[in-house]
């Protein structure tokens, strides 16, 4: 028996929202294609920033390392894990 399968192509969004601990949306992105990096869509919205001046901060995975470069002496915005430099996981 032949069975045709076709692939049905799906245009995905990436949004980036930000809730505070009772998940009430304190602000939330505009809508990017799904194909759109992360950490690419944070930085474009400059969410270090805006978590800065609103005194807040945010854990985030491993894909975030990078995004608060406020520098040594500041308290950082967005808390990561580390990545083993040997193999960058």
């Amino acid at each position: 028996m032949w069975k045709h399968v076709t692939k049905h192509k799906h245009h995905g969004l990436l949004v980036i929202a930000l809730t505070d601990d009772k998940a009430r949306f304190l602000w939330v992105s505009a809508a990017r294609p799904g194909r759109t990096s992360k950490i690419t869509a944070c930085r474009h919205d400059r969410l270090a920033v805006r978590l800065r001046a609103a005194g807040l901060g945010a854990v985030a995975d491993r894909g975030f390392v990078g995004l608060d470069d406020s520098g040594p002496d500041a308290d950082p915005a967005v808390i990561t894990g580390y990545k083993d430099p040997g193999t960058g996981r």
